[in-house]
């Protein structure tokens, strides 16, 4: 019995030398786990999600929308049960939503439940297609539990109209396949409306 031990100790630690943290650039996408020992870290190195940090606003008169972005950094994909060795930096975001001047959303308010404050958490990490070209999930908060609808939303930077001050930064947000998923819970915890935010907007950058 001490032998087995003693053989167990020294395989749990040659596991633990040989594993090691991967570090891929996030816009390289995800490779397959060659090694499962390891970790993977999908590391924005390029700081490509930079440009997005900050408070962006989009407002015709009708539709008043604020959203401030903040990245996240090493964050763990797993939800406790899978994928718990890859890491990745992220975009998260709050955000001000009114319509013809009534507070729709305000995910401000920690006082709120999570699930009511959450919006465009990934499943994963945010995708870049390109330098100025980002996709992420999509989602809007609910005063229930779940949400049937969710979508995806690409975001295109656009700095050609800058000005000197830093002024005139645009960026343009496109909300596209929305859809309903079949949900095995209870129902009456499960919001089947409609989306609220505009699908089509351009957000300016605020100093």
């Amino acid at each position: 019995m001490k032998n087995i031990i003693t053989i167990s100790a020294i395989l749990i630690t040659i596991c633990t030398l040989n594993a090691q943290e991967i570090i891929i650039p996030i816009e390289d996408g995800k490779p397959s786990q060659t090694n499962f020992n390891d970790t993977y870290y999908y590391k924005d190195v390029n700081n490509l999600l930079n440009k997005y940090i900050g408070t962006w606003v989009y407002d015709d008169g009708v539709h008043f929308f604020s959203i401030t972005f903040a990245k996240i950094l090493h964050h763990d994909l797993g939800d406790g049960w899978i994928d718990t060795k890859k890491k990745s930096d992220y975009l998260t975001s709050q955000f001000i939503y009114k319509f013809n001047g009534v507070e729709i959303y305000n995910t401000f308010d920690m006082s709120l439940p999570e699930y009511q404050r959450s919006i465009f958490m990934i499943s994963g990490s945010n995708i870049i297609i390109s330098e100025n070209y980002l996709l992420m999930s999509y989602t809007e908060p609910s005063v229930k539990v779940t949400r049937s609808r969710n979508a995806f939303l690409k975001l295109i930077y656009d700095d050609t109209n800058m000005l000197p001050d830093g002024s005139g930064v645009e960026l343009t947000w496109e909300r596209f396949r929305e859809r309903r998923r079949t949900l095995f819970t209870n129902a009456a915890a499960v919001d089947r409306t409609e989306f609220q935010i505009p699908a089509n907007m351009v957000l300016i950058k605020q100093p």
